[in-house]
């Protein structure tokens, strides 16, 4: 998750870089971009508790699975026994633990991937416009 939050503001920086120019010196600063790294390390820590306090790596098999004899070894529910998969304690943890996964995915997949591809074309665009980028691509 720290890698796609990073990437995303490299992302921004970019495109600030080549959209305003001479007011990205200004603006993107050694502090202000070490605040943002630290403001996103923060962020990725503080969402990774219930991670740690809910989820242990453990093996396990999966429902689907669990004839054949191939165990995987990943993050389960603490409540779970390593080859069974029971119901959590309490219906308001499982809610919460499908709000949190949902919030993660999110985050990680479905938001930063759309907004970095809509960037990135966004920059090739702006600079394929660019004739002074253009013209010694031309002469052969």
């Amino acid at each position: 998750m720290g890698s796609t939050l990073i990437t995303l503001a490299i992302t921004f920086e970019r495109l600030t870089v080549v959209f305003k120019p001479l007011q990205a010196h200004s603006m993107i600063t050694f502090g202000r971009t070490k605040r943002l790294v630290i403001l996103i390390c923060s962020f990725i820590v503080i969402f990774s508790v219930p991670m740690f306090t809910y989820y242990i790596f453990a093996e396990h098999t999966t429902p689907y699975d669990s004839t054949s004899n191939t165990c995987y070894y990943g993050f389960v529910p603490k409540n779970q026994e390593s080859n069974r998969h029971s119901r959590s304690v309490s219906p308001l943890i499982d809610s919460v633990v499908k709000v949190y996964d949902a919030v993660f995915v999110s985050l990680v997949c479905y938001i930063p991937l759309p907004i970095v591809t809509v960037a990135n074309v966004a920059l090739l665009i702006k600079v394929l416009l660019n004739k002074r980028f253009i013209t010694p691509w031309l002469k052969f």
